[in-house]
């Protein structure tokens, strides 16, 4: 199913419930970031203790009474971060919200502290089943460019879902503003061939092609770079320090490497043409695209395994009355 083109007239904003500073300064920010379920929880259950956290969250309930709640879950490079899905957790319980327990990422991206030409240029991907017609909302801890969510908000929409609002945690500076502006729009419409552009998109797998889900931050990285070929060479030259840096940092965690899409041609699997064109690197990362992909099949099947005895504390928690 082809999704709607347009961000959503009401959907303008991304929500946060806190800033990064008072986030990270929490004795519990670093497990919870690292997969101590424990902690996300407790550092969750802290944040969102104001009075303005929970009007904002009741809201939520109000206004979409049967929207379903997506939490990212990502891998970072400190672990598995579990403050995403404690946090669509919570407020499934504040606002009286289903959440959905089958959308993960299917390839992951370690982009924590990373620049704007990188976020593009490594996409996170999703899975699992969307129910079509339902609305969603979703929820992530940190929204920097937006990729994230506008990435989700593209795989949902795909399936049949609609996205209505996003909330986080918390936002860097500016980055509330995800939506891509009219101006912004107009902007790469003007200075860029639509169908250059769209092209360009669908080569690095970045919203099917489609510019109209690019976030106001990837629209104006475009602009700022000057040009789709200059763009290009931005990408690639970022893939290939990539791969450099995961073939000296790859050992066997998925937190310390970053995303490689690979394909097989000839019997080999390799990088992409446009990626690398130099046989000999290709050859080398062989044996590490091989890894990662395990790697990465892996760590969806323990999230699955895993949810289960997360959902147990959640579930424990709620019965010791301690939310």
């Amino acid at each position: 199913m082809s999704p709607g083109a347009l961000w959503p007239n009401n959907l303008t904003k991304v929500i946060p419930l806190s800033t990064i500073v008072k986030m990270k300064s929490h004795r519990d920010y670093n497990a919870a970031k690292s997969g101590d379920i424990d902690a996300a929880y407790r550092l969750t259950n802290d944040i969102l203790n104001g009075k303005k956290q929970r009007q904002k969250i009741e809201e939520f309930g109000l206004v979409y009474p049967t929207a379903i709640l997506v939490g990212v879950h990502a891998v970072e490079a400190m672990g598995k971060n579990k403050i995403p899905e404690s946090l669509a957790q919570m407020i499934g319980i504040m606002a009286n919200l289903n959440v959905d327990e089958d959308i993960v990422q299917s390839v992951k991206v370690v982009r924590t502290g990373s620049d704007s030409v990188y976020r593009l240029a490594y996409r996170p991907k999703f899975t699992g089943k969307v129910q079509p017609g339902n609305q969603y909302i979703l929820v992530d801890d940190v929204v920097t460019g937006g990729g994230t969510f506008g990435e989700l908000r593209y795989y949902i929409e795909c399936q049949g879902g609609k996205v209505v609002d996003m909330v986080c945690m918390a936002a860097s500076k500016f980055s509330t503003n995800i939506v891509l502006t009219e101006k912004t729009q107009l902007s790469l419409e003007n200075n860029y061939d639509i169908v250059q552009l769209s092209n360009f998109l669908k080569e690095f797998d970045i919203y099917g092609g489609n510019y109209r889900y690019l976030t106001e931050s990837e629209g104006r990285t475009l602009l700022r770079i000057g040009g789709l070929d200059k763009a290009r060479e931005k990408i690639i030259e970022t893939k290939r320090i990539g791969i450099k840096r995961l073939e000296n940092a790859f050992d066997g965690h998925m937190g310390q490497t970053f995303e490689l899409r690979s394909q097989k041609e000839n019997g080999q699997i390799i990088i992409s043409k446009q990626e690398c064109e130099d046989k000999n690197t290709l050859t080398k990362s062989t044996s590490i695209v091989h890894s990662l992909n395990y790697y990465t099949t892996e760590i969806r099947n323990e999230q699955r395994i895993n949810k289960k005895e997360d959902h147990t504390i959640l579930h424990r928690k709620k019965n010791q009355h301690e939310y």
